[in-house]
């Protein structure tokens, strides 16, 4: 049949409109099948979520009230094109434990697992720092520190470094920004050391990693284009926070470097601070680019004194209010409000200032609130 077209065509078109449309009949074909599994997004058809779910790379995290059944909750899952889930979206699942999907892309050639859990917001506000895992990559593995209460671990901490790991692919755990401390004030602390990223680091004029734990998410995704926003501060929070309290103990490195390599005149210093925000639909989170400025900020906590030395400094910082800014209590007790917790290596290390070496350990730290859970 085509070839009588191309036949018809020749004797009764003018050569350069045949021409033409060969070439056309030429790029019409069938769109070849999709190779990307990736979930884009996640919902939960319920009242009880209490911000939206977080999704990384392998993982998504629900945040719900501690009231709600995770016995037959049935989250919803958007995929990318032509892609394929097991078990399918919308399927009740008992997640009293993380469960998990796979998803396959619409060629059939690709696949990916996600874990998928539920988290209970109701955080209690001591600090040990006795739990944590390693989490495997493709080539390394890396400290991941989490929360325990009766009834689920609690992933409400967050570090760079799976950032890291982007430019350091042979390092091993204990040679990662963010690390265990076996000799803590009291058991096992965190230890956050400033490291060089090497030769592509420099190239890219991201020449060291400060060491940090903070409450909240890492969009590793960002990491290289949007570093300041890839630091995703801050959990939900229904209390309302005095001071924080705790021991930390600092040495700094020898030689601080900004992000040219160029060398400050200057000691490098740590720093430790608490944040209380409102969180809106536009800013569901603050960052490294704001975490400090933004005006949804309520309350403040800061270590100013800073010392070093080998021995274990305690401090006790109390929050101070904006007198423009009064706390909804209704809102406080929807957890309306985040509370963001932040502890680095190198103060201005989101800028890619400090020095190789600067090591800050802490432990045993508290918020202190006007109830107690």
């Amino acid at each position: 049949m085509l070839y009588i077209m191309l036949l018809f065509l020749k004797r009764f078109v003018p050569l350069c409109i045949v021409s033409l449309l060969l070439l056309c009949i030429g790029c019409i074909q069938e769109e070849a099948p999709n190779a990307e599994c990736d979930i884009i997004s996640a919902f939960l058809n319920s009242d009880a979520q209490t911000n939206a779910p977080v999704i990384e790379n392998d993982i998504i995290t629900f945040y719900v009230k501690p009231t709600i059944n995770f016995d037959g909750l049935a989250p919803e899952f958007e995929l990318t094109h032509g892609a394929s889930i097991f078990p399918e979206s919308g399927t009740e699942r008992d997640f009293s434990t993380p469960q998990y999907y796979t998803v396959t892309s619409e060629d059939k050639n690709w696949s990916k697992t996600y874990q998928v859990r539920f988290y209970a917001n109701g955080l209690r506000p001591q600090f040990h720092f006795e739990n944590f895992e390693l989490k495997d990559s493709v080539k390394n593995r890396f400290y991941v520190f989490y929360e325990e209460d009766l009834f689920q671990k609690q992933y409400v901490w967050a570090t760079a470094n799976e950032g890291y790991k982007i430019n350091n692919q042979s390092a091993s755990e204990d040679e990662y920004p963010s690390v265990v401390e076996p000799n803590g004030y009291i058991g096992n602390g965190v230890k956050l050391v400033t490291r060089s990223t090497g030769a592509l680091g420099n190239m890219v004029k991201m020449p060291i990693a400060a060491g940090n734990l903070f409450l909240g998410k890492f969009n590793v995704k960002n990491a290289m284009s949007d570093p300041l926003g890839a630091t995703q501060f801050g959990t939900p929070f229904t209390l309302r926070p005095q001071s924080m309290r705790g021991w930390y103990k600092y040495q700094p490195g020898f030689v601080v470097k900004d992000k040219n390599n160029k060398v400050l005149d200057k000691i490098d210093q740590f720093d430790i601070y608490a944040v209380l925000y409102e969180p809106t639909e536009d800013m569901p989170y603050l960052n490294g680019g704001n975490i400090l400025t933004d005006n949804s900020i309520v309350a403040v906590a800061r270590v100013e004194d800073r010392m070093h030395g080998d021995d274990f400094v305690y401090f006790d910082i109390p929050f101070v209010y904006r007198d423009d800014k009064l706390i909804d209590e209704e809102k406080l007790a929807d957890f309306k409000y985040h509370l963001a917790v932040i502890f680095t290596s190198s103060i201005n290390g989101a800028y890619f200032e400090g020095a190789v070496g600067s090591t800050l350990v802490v432990d045993e730290v508290e918020i202190v609130c006007q109830q107690t859970p």
